[in-house]
């Protein structure tokens, strides 16, 4: 992804989750409230969205696991936006 691009494309997949919840994606430096994919325990779930990369000049995405157990996340970068 070149240092110019605004967002990414993704593709988002959780697997191997221990207990039920959600997965937020967002801006490295920001926050959100909105759920990137929701999943239960034992069930490998995937989905796509945009996120935004964060405006400090690292380009960072962060991923926060919304649930009380580990889970697996798988994040493929399908393209980006400038």
């Amino acid at each position: 992804v070149p240092a110019t691009a605004t967002a990414v494309a993704v593709n988002v997949s959780v697997t191997g989750a221990a207990a039920q919840g959600h997965i937020r994606l967002a801006p490295g430096n920001g926050l959100t409230e909105s759920s990137a994919i929701n999943f239960v325990a034992g069930v490998t779930r995937a989905n796509n969205g945009v996120v935004p990369l964060a405006t400090d000049a690292t380009g960072s995405v962060s991923a926060t696991n919304g649930s009380t157990g580990a889970v697996h996340l798988i994040l493929d970068v399908a393209g980006y936006f400038e």
